[in-house]
């Protein structure tokens, strides 16, 4: 950062931050490059702003994104994830499921299985088997999701 920042883009130099960990200096660096970065300065600023515990305010960024540019698959997954932070599950749940319904979202797998959070966390404990078990259809290798299916069909 110290060397040669001249030609970089507030992006750049907010990621880095983000990386070196130094969240206030890339919250101000991404707010600058909002319109400049596209959907990934915005991922990266409201994982800033989830960072520095403002999860209220990423969840804005987030929704103010998707308004004005339309649905994003890794927004929406972000979006809930931060609403699954805050005890928001059925905001999650609708997240999920409005980036599951983008065609070609190159990240149906996580966006299945933090579906199936989430209705876990509602206490859908019936649907979110079901789900599980599609999901496993899909995805058989999934050892991780196999363990939680046996957990799922005790509840």
């Amino acid at each position: 950062m110290d060397g040669g920042t001249k030609d970089m883009t507030n992006y750049q130099r907010g990621r880095i931050c983000y990386y070196l960990e130094d969240y206030e200096n890339a919250r101000n660096y991404l707010e600058k490059a909002r319109d400049e970065g596209g959907y990934e300065s915005i991922l990266f600023l409201g994982r800033t702003y989830e960072t520095l515990g403002d999860n209220n305010y990423a969840i804005s960024v987030y929704s103010s994104f998707l308004e004005s540019e339309g649905p994003n698959a890794q927004v929406l997954n972000q979006l809930g994830l931060c609403r699954m932070n805050t005890g928001d599950f059925q905001g999650a749940l609708t997240a999920f499921q409005a980036a599951i319904n983008i065609e070609d979202n190159g990240m149906m797998q996580v966006l299945k299985m933090n579906e199936i959070v989430a209705y876990e966390r509602l206490y859908d404990f019936k649907e979110a088997a079901s789900r599980m078990s599609s999901y496993l259809s899909t995805y058989p290798d999934d050892e991780a999701a196999r363990r939680e299916y046996e957990f799922l069909q005790t509840r």
